[in-house]
């Protein structure tokens, strides 16, 4: 019975040729799309899942609020750690990491190499993070200082065959550190990567940040997380929390006195990649509304591919109605019908899945290249993704023959042969699904138009400054921080170089917050500002408008010890709406628990506003003061426009004259905003390309039905065509009722577009408005390609022969 069934099966894709390629195709690439959908949000959603404790590991952040202004930052005070583990019994461990806010200098021998993947680790980190040590001891690896671990990419990198224990690794040219242990390397899908964990203790000894007190209660400066013990309520540790860091923070600073309250949270381990986006995160996060996104897209391509895949299955029903009534008068019984049906539909699909997979694994190294991820046919065949994949092929083989399998087998065989049955079948139910198809499709073509608008835009914006033709070069260390004014005279005879500054924090990068407010303001009303602490030249430099005032200047020594800066938010916030007002005015930093209190600063002038961060935030009130060179992180060097390779060129050669054995790290600034829109640009491509597969899969199904829907109507086209009608009419009659289909669409598409980019633009401060002009273009441009779908059938069946058609039976 079986092998019949197949035999059947096969002659009928054999018959239908055309047919069985629509149906295949369409829903392989709609299982190809989901698939690859699936592997990225699977990929997404397993981060930091590797670590056995990770159930119970949370990173320690902090939100400060002041009457005046709000933070939300990543990092915490490097003795909070430790002390709430000595604090609290539910806190079983803490570990900290102090990555560098730049790539450093390291060294073996003759080699010679930057690197961004350094950071300094307690010894417990071992403990925290179940990271396997290949080489060493977990318990004493980071116990003295100036010891280091490395990752087994890094130990063959720099001493090859050679065993790495023991040896020397030389930081920045100057501080020595010995390796105690080889770790794994750690998995891509984690919040941090690091090549490099040397003892945090070591940052207690020597000043590799500048003098940074490693000890302090105050200032958030490092990543601390920790691990809970067994049965421990976060919830309830997170409750104690504020009382205790107060307590720390309140005896070396008035919290209360000068308006600031501190708010401690434990932040799951799991969630930190997809629900966070503090200041100063430790890498790059992905976002769960993306995740979302992307699931809810591939769903729909799926569902589309389903669709047609059931729409060509109910239309070709018809065509074997005289079939199944030939079969009920030789004897088969409705069960063998079914049978019949849905194997053959089942058939198909899997059918659909061996060519899905086989598109998976082509498109999968584009797709990684795409998203910056690294997917693998392993994945592909994971025992949870695979046998997800099969079950959903099964499910859409049944679902697409159910209909005919149960409609056809109910047949009459009396009245099949007679012929009274009406063509075809589910008119209804298909003109339904052919709306919801390109219902998706517009959603999909409005939403890709609106992301390309806003990211169009943002990468337009007037920044307030010109990130044009600026490198952007890093200071890693105090050698060269002490090097920079040498290296900045040698530079600035360059013909290309227009100015040279530096500063402690470039925009789109790391920032650092300040607490002001105006002398005359009450203690407890406080400011945070954005800080950049720079050199002479700046505003020059980066091409910044003055509104009032003027610059810190060489011309007046005084603005090296109070002067100030400020743009036009932070003017506002203070009162002097009027910027002229500013001028002159004195800022005072709030008051500490001893008698060393920085004098109050100056107000020398007032700058056009300039973003520090993406258009999804505010512009927020910002200050520039002078400040010696170890508060240099970067350099700025403004170039003439044309061609920059020569320059950069001559910048890294005065760099080895100047300040050798250390990187020559440089970017260019407007790449710094680039990586800022990383993720949305991301989104608009995934967006524009699966909205493309959703208007190909739905218009193979319209090519499909087209071609049925002619086929039904061949005897009444001979008809017109006797009686005089043209062949644009024809073409008209038969076009007509899909383009009716595509404008319900559209209506159905156009609100549920535009509520779902308003809110995904709520997202940013900066934002254009949803312009009408993308739905014109993307219901046109998708009635357009509905049409030059049907229209190739429709002409064919219009340039038909007559007398061939009433010929048909």
């Amino acid at each position: 019975m079986l092998k019949n069934y197949l035999k059947v099966a096969l002659r009928n894709l054999r018959k239908y040729k055309a047919y069985a390629f629509i149906n295949v195709a369409g829903l392989a690439v709609g299982l190809a799309c989901f698939a690859l959908i699936l592997l990225f949000v699977r990929d997404e959603v397993r981060y930091d899942g590797h670590y056995a404790q990770a159930e119970r590991i949370y990173r320690l952040v902090v939100d400060v609020q002041t009457s005046r202004g709000f933070q939300q930052t990543a990092q915490s005070a490097p003795a909070w750690g430790p002390s709430l583990k000595a604090d609290f019994p539910e806190v079983e461990e803490a570990v900290r990491f102090k990555p560098p806010n730049q790539a450093w200098m390291v060294g073996f021998e003759d080699r010679l190499f930057y690197e961004k993947g350094w950071a300094f680790a307690d010894s417990t980190t071992f403990d925290v993070f179940d990271i396997p040590l290949v080489r060493g001891e977990a318990r004493a690896a980071l116990t003295a200082p100036f010891s280091v671990v490395v990752s087994q990419a890094m130990a063959e990198k720099y001493f090859g065959a050679a065993d790495p224990m023991g040896k020397t690794l030389v930081l920045d040219s100057q501080y020595n550190f010995v390796v105690t242990g080889v770790m794994a390397d750690l998995p891509r899908n984690g919040h941090f990567h690091f090549d490099f964990l040397a003892a945090f203790n070591t940052l207690e000894q020597v000043p590799i940040y500048g003098g940074t007190d490693f000890s302090q209660q105050q200032f958030p400066i490092v990543y601390t997380y920790l691990l809970l013990a067994e049965g421990a309520s976060a919830a309830a540790l997170e409750a104690k929390l504020g009382p205790a860091v107060s307590g720390y923070v309140e005896a070396h600073f008035p919290l209360a006195q000068s308006g600031f309250a501190v708010a401690p949270s434990l932040q799951p381990l799991r969630d930190i990649h997809l629900r966070s986006n503090r200041e100063n995160e430790i890498e790059p996060n992905g976002n769960a509304a993306t995740v979302y996104v992307f699931l809810a897209v591939g769903v729909f391509i799926l569902l589309i591919a389903c669709i047609n895949f059931m729409n060509l299955a109910t239309a070709r029903s018809a065509s074997r109605a005289r079939e199944v009534g030939m079969r009920k008068v030789a004897g088969a019984h409705r069960g063998q019908l079914i049978q019949q049906f849905l194997g053959e539909s089942v058939l198909l699909a899997l059918l659909a899945l061996v060519v899905a997979l086989v598109l998976v694994g082509l498109a999968l190294p584009a797709f990684d290249a795409l998203t910056g991820k690294a997917i693998g046919l392993a994945d592909l065949v994971h025992p949870l993704v695979l046998p997800g994949l099969v079950a959903v092929a099964l499910a859409a083989g049944l679902l697409a023959g159910s209909y005919p399998a149960f409609f056809l087998s109910a047949f009459r065989p009396a009245a099949v042969l007679k012929g009274d049955l009406h063509a075809g079948g589910g008119a209804g139910l298909r003109k339904a699904l052919i709306v919801f198809q390109f219902g998706i499709s517009l959603v999909l073509l409005v939403s890709t138009g609106v992301v390309y608008h806003q990211l169009n835009y943002v990468r337009a914006q007037q920044l307030g400054f010109d990130k044009e033709h600026v490198v952007v070069i890093q200071l890693t260390d105090p050698t060269p921080r002490g090097l920079y004014r040498a290296y900045k005279n040698r530079i600035l005879g360059e013909a290309n170089v227009v100015n040279v500054s530096a500063a402690s924090s470039a925009p789109a990068s790391l920032l650092n917050q300040v607490p002001l407010r105006p002398v005359a303001a009450p203690e407890d009303e406080n400011w945070l500002l954005h800080a950049y602490f720079s050199d002479f030249d700046f505003f020059e430099t980066m091409d910044m408008r003055l509104m009032a005032g003027r610059t810190i200047s060489r011309d007046f020594p005084a603005d090296t010890l109070d002067g100030i800066v400020i743009n036009e938010t932070a003017a506002r916030a203070f009162g002097w709406d009027d910027y002229t007002q500013a001028l002159g005015q004195q800022l005072a930093f709030p008051r500490g628990n001893n008698d060393n209190d920085n004098p109050p600063l100056r107000v020398v002038g007032v700058v056009r506003d300039f973003h520090s961060q993406s258009a999804h935030e505010q512009i927020a009130p910002a200050m520039v003061m002078y400040a010696n060179v170890q508060a240099y992180l970067y350099v700025f060097v403004r170039l003439r426009p044309g061609d920059p390779r020569a320059t950069v060129a001559a910048l890294e050669e005065a760099w080895r004259q100047v300040i050798p054995n250390y990187a020559f790290d440089y970017a260019f600034l407007d790449d710094h905003f680039d990586r800022l829109y990383r993720a949305d640009a991301l989104v608009g491509t995934l967006l524009g390309f699966f909205a493309g597969l959703t208007i190909f899969i739905a218009c193979l199904g319209l090519f499909g039905l087209a071609s049925f829907m002619a086929e039904q109507r061949t005897k009444e086209i001979g008809v017109r065509k006797t009686l005089g009608a043209s062949v644009g009419s024809i073409v008209l009659l038969l076009s007509k009722e899909f383009t009716k289909l595509v404008a319900a669409a559209f209506v159905v598409a156009a609100p549920v577009a535009y509520l779902a980019m308003h809110r995904w633009l709520d997202g940013f401060a900066y934002r254009v408005e949803i312009s009408w002009q993308i739905f014109l273009l993307a219901g046109l441009g998708a009635l357009l390609v509905a049409l030059l779908t049907v229209s190739y059938q429709s002409v064919k069946a219009a340039l038909a022969n007559p007398v061939d058609a009433l010929r048909t039976e």
